[in-house]
Formats: C-alpha cells, sequence, structure tokens
C-alpha cells in the first residue's frame, strides 16, 4: 500500500499567537510537514527555529521572505491581517502554493481580490470549507474551531472555491 505524502504546511505569522498555535497543531498531525514560518520583516524571531518557543529544533527557520518561506509549501495557512493576506495570495499565486485563509477583517474590495484570484483556472486559493475541515481533522483549539465554522458560513455562498486541499 503506498502512503500518502505528507503536505508540506507553511504557516504566516509563525511568531504570533495563532501562528504559534498553528505550528503546533501542524507537528501534531500525522500527514503533515511544517516547511515553512513567515513573519514580517523586523520581528525579534526572524532567524530562529520555528519550534524554538517549544524548546524544540525543526531545521525550519522563521523568515520574512515569502518565496523561501513558500519554497517547498504545498499550502500556507494565513491567520495575519488582510494586506498581509492579499500580498501573500499573490506570491501564492505565483508558485502554485494553496492558501487556507483564515484572517478576518477583509473590506468589500478586498473580498473581491480574493474572490477574483480563485475564480483563476489555476486557482490556488482554498478557504473556509477546507479550513474548517482541516482544523476538525487535526483537532486544532476551540477558538480556532469558531473562526474556521464563521468563514466556513460566509464562504458557503460561493465567495471561494471548495476542494480538498
Amino acid at each position: 500500500m503506498t502512503v500518502p505524502r505528507a503536505y508540506q504546511i507553511a504557516v504566516a505569522g509563525a511568531t504570533g499567537r495563532m501562528g504559534h498555535m498553528l505550528i503546533e497543531a501542524v507537528l501534531a498531525a500525522d500527514d503533515c510537514v511544517l516547511s515553512g514560518a513567515l513573519d514580517l520583516p523586523g520581528q525579534p524571531a526572524i532567524g530562529n527555529d520555528a519550534t524554538a518557543f517549544l524548546g524544540q529544533t525543526s531545521a525550519v527557520t522563521i523568515t520574512a521572505d515569502l518565496h523561501t518561506g513558500l519554497t517547498s509549501a504545498d499550502v500556507l495557512i494565513d491567520f495575519t491581517r488582510p494586506e498581509g493576506t492579499l500580498a501573500h495570495l499573490e506570491v501564492c499565486r505565483a508558485l502554485g502554493v494553496k492558501a487556507v485563509i483564515g484572517t478576518t477583517g477583509f473590506s468589500d474590495g478586498q473580498k473581491a481580490r480574493i474572490a477574483e484570484v480563485a475564480r483563476d483556472p489555476a486557482a490556488i486559493t482554498r478557504c473556509s470549507r477546507n479550513a474548517w475541515t482541516f482544523s476538525r481533522a487535526h483537532g486544532f483549539q476551540p477558538e480556532f474551531q469558531r473562526r474556521m465554522e464563521h468563514l466556513a458560513r460566509i464562504a458557503g455562498a460561493t465567495l471561494l472555491p471548495v476542494g480538498a486541499l
């Protein structure tokens, strides 16, 4: 029997509270491997190991360079801010990396931009239902669950295409 390849996951906002939660969840998942950790330039943890906050080493260095952080990623999980998410989507699109968006607070114009990216035949954005399914499958904490369920309700009306990760 062939064992499926683990999803290579990059986390945006890796040094924040939600970023730490996502990194822990990725590490705990049997079918996921942490492949990238992104944060803003100037963050004190840039250059450090992404799991140092856990007292571990992962050989994944926190970087502010999107291309470097996404080089081997299949999926980017983004729980940052709207402006950052939109910048991340452009790089994901160029690199063919899928994006799971957990960011909230988008303006109508920003939502339209996300929907435009998602309509592209090579769309890399998978949001809401996928993120909700991903979080449920990997037992993410209740706060994450609530955010994902909220996004699933919002996107259920075709905000973004839905498919498997």
